[in-house]
């Protein structure tokens, strides 16, 4: 018999509401035994994951040994899927879906397990963990600025002035002059990287334009331009009030995960016709309007990569960088202190994530925010690993 504590009942009370949930209206996958479903099938898989990582822990704190938390987080996403296959108007189902659900209650299960040796592992085990972490941070490096280099576009896409779609208002103003590495750009024309100028075939944008008498009253985006066919985009101008948001389509994308979005505040002014301009190359976005700004694309960029959310504001960057450098250098730091290595170590790991893998795959070394961020994880791993009870034996 399974044991269910209160924690876990509330737990898989909010699991259910949010994936039983109907939404009429939702649009369907093609197919149903896809691992990685539509073009933000990436984010879908780790977020399902995360979701599904404090039941299988609840579990075993609960009592439950590891193989019966695993099976029963395994079953609860198998009867789920079921339900939203057959019975939940809305949702959808894939075998993406089930395995990352059964991976996530498995991964938690088995961190719950082997908290304790985790926390305050033997120098031996210390040893072990501190090269596995290390060796992860600089995978998670390497992946994440290969993630954010401009992707090359392989499809033809369409210029698409002012496009009317889901959850974008309707301009108020006019969009003119839109052009692409200086040619013209009308409406409606077939974008072919063949015959595209060099820079637009290895990815690169350079979009210029005049937008005039914009309403920056609006809270809602709006939608300028995109460079879009049903399948994606490989670019995107977003007004959103006062702001201009440009999406350039990043490696990322390839992969079912979300391109950033670089935001440029008082990008315009009530009733007056401003000309803007965008770029992306490898390591650098500018963006110009009424104000300009250029934006060095670096490592911290990466956590709106597994954004669920499409994200318009810029507030949240600087501290979400940090974060993502801190998770990355923190857990090297800590056992390397438990295994009592030299502490050059965990920040040759640092030097590694912040400047070797961006600089190797050509983007920018990471900035300040993501130098505190690993200043912090070094500091705050070593302090951790110094409390009393967390040294290893």
């Amino acid at each position: 018999m399974l044991r269910l504590r209160l924690r876990s009942q509330m737990l898989l009370a909010a699991l259910l509401a949010a994936t039983l949930w109907p939404t009429p209206g939702a649009p369907q996958p093609p197919e149903r035994f896809c691992l990685i479903c539509g073009s933000l099938g990436g984010v879908d898989f780790v977020a399902n994951v995360v979701l599904f990582l404090p039941l299988g822990a609840f579990l075993v704190l609960d009592g439950n040994g590891w193989r019966r938390a695993a099976l029963a987080g395994a079953a609860l996403s198998l009867g789920i899927e079921l339900l939203q296959w057959q019975a939940i108007p809305g949702r959808d189902a894939s075998m993406g879906d089930l395995l990352a659900n059964s991976l996530g209650a498995g991964m938690g299960a088995a961190l719950a397990l082997h908290r304790r040796s985790l926390w305050a592992p033997p120098q031996a085990l210390a040893r072990s963990l501190t090269l596995a972490t290390s060796a992860g941070a600089v995978v998670v490096a390497l992946v994440a600025s290969w993630a954010l280099r401009p992707a090359v576009p392989d499809l033809v896409y369409a210029s698409q002035w002012t496009p009317v779609r889901g959850g974008y208002a309707p301009l108020a103003g006019t969009l003119r002059g839109v052009r692409l590495f200086g040619e013209r750009l009308p409406n409606a024309v077939a974008v072919d990287p063949t015959n595209r100028p060099a820079p637009y075939a290895r990815g690169e944008i350079d979009l210029t334009g005049e937008l005039a008498d914009p309403d920056i009253s609006l809270t809602s985006p709006v939608l300028l331009f995109r460079l879009g066919n049903i399948l994606g985009e490989q670019a995107q101008l977003v007004q959103r009030g006062s702001t201009l948001v440009f999406r350039p389509r990043l490696n990322a994308a390839r992969a079912g995960f979300r391109s950033p979005s670089f935001v440029l505040d008082r990008a315009w002014g009530p009733a007056v016709a401003t000309p803007f301009r965008v770029t992306s190359v490898r390591g650098t976005v500018r963006m110009m309007a009424r104000t300009q700004r250029e934006f060095r694309v670096t490592i911290g960029r990466a956590w709106q990569v597994l954004s669920v959310f499409e994200i318009h504001r810029a507030g949240a960057d600087p501290w979400m960088a940090a974060l993502l450098v801190v998770l990355l250098v923190a857990p090297p730091a800590f056992y390397a202190r438990h295994a009592r290595l030299p502490a050059g170590l965990p920040l040759g790991v640092a030097l590694l994530v912040l400047v070797a893998c961006p600089l190797g795959l050509g983007i920018a070394a990471g900035g300040t925010w993501e130098v505190a961020g690993g200043v912090l994880g070094l500091l705050g791993g070593r302090l951790l690993a110094l409390q009393p009870g967390r040294r290893g034996a």
